[in-house]
């Protein structure tokens, strides 16, 4: 099974602004808790995340295809070291009054059923208290 989730907010900030923040994946950190660290090289990108505890590597290369699309493309090997790829995309919609943004994941290497299930069980109503990367992009650049 493929998996894709996607989320959607709109952030009070002008879309240049929501634009640079995103494409700028040093600021990740700022609004997912798990990456521990990430430096950026160009298009390139290097990092860690933390997972069930333990620290996992990643590097990733950014794209931006269109003026509004950022697209990170992850690789990182799991406990198993069975090499992931997914793909992080952001995408940018100027509105009248605030800036539509949808970030989706797809996880671009099959899973079991049950796993992606599961996953997209949780994703929609298993909410912890912590915010969601959209909820965190709206503070940082509300506050801001």
């Amino acid at each position: 099974m493929l998996l894709k989730l996607a989320e959607e907010a709109s952030v009070r900030a002008p879309a240049e602004r929501v634009r640079a923040w995103l494409v700028n994946v040093e600021n990740w950190p700022k609004i997912n808790t798990k990456i521990t660290s990430i430096a950026a090289d160009g298009d390139r990108c290097v990092g860690e995340i933390s997972f069930k505890g333990r620290p996992i590597e990643f590097a990733g290369i950014v794209e931006q295809p269109d003026r509004d699309t950022f697209v990170c493309h992850i690789l990182f090997r799991d406990e198993r070291q069975r090499e992931n790829r997914l793909d992080v995309t952001y995408a940018v919609r100027e509105e009248r009054h605030a800036t539509h943004v949808t970030e989706t994941v797809a996880f671009l290497d099959p899973i079991p059923l049950w796993a992606g299930l599961l996953i997209k069980f949780v994703y929609r109503f298993g909410r912890s208290e912590e915010s969601t990367n959209l909820e965190n992009i709206a503070r940082e650049l509300e506050a801001g």
